[in-house]
């Protein structure tokens, strides 16, 4: 699991495909963009979501929930 990026995939990525369209929040140009593509910062999302990960991967961490305390 890895934090996302806004205009980088990581190797093995899925590409997304949006129809909505937003203002350019990663530069200053103001231009519209589709929301994958630069109409929201993914690098600010980080803690709330904003993550990549495979399907194993997010079992895995999930599982971490599912287990009793050591208490």
């Amino acid at each position: 699991m890895r934090p996302g990026r806004t205009l980088t995939r990581a190797a093995g990525e899925v590409t997304y495909d949006s129809s909505a369209t937003g203002t350019n929040v990663m530069n200053a140009s103001g231009g519209t963009v589709s929301y994958p593509n630069g109409a929201f910062n993914l690098e600010n999302m980080a803690a709330h979501g904003g993550w990549i990960a495979s399907a194993a991967d997010l079992a895995r961490f999930e599982l971490i929930f599912d287990r009793p305390s050591a208490s």
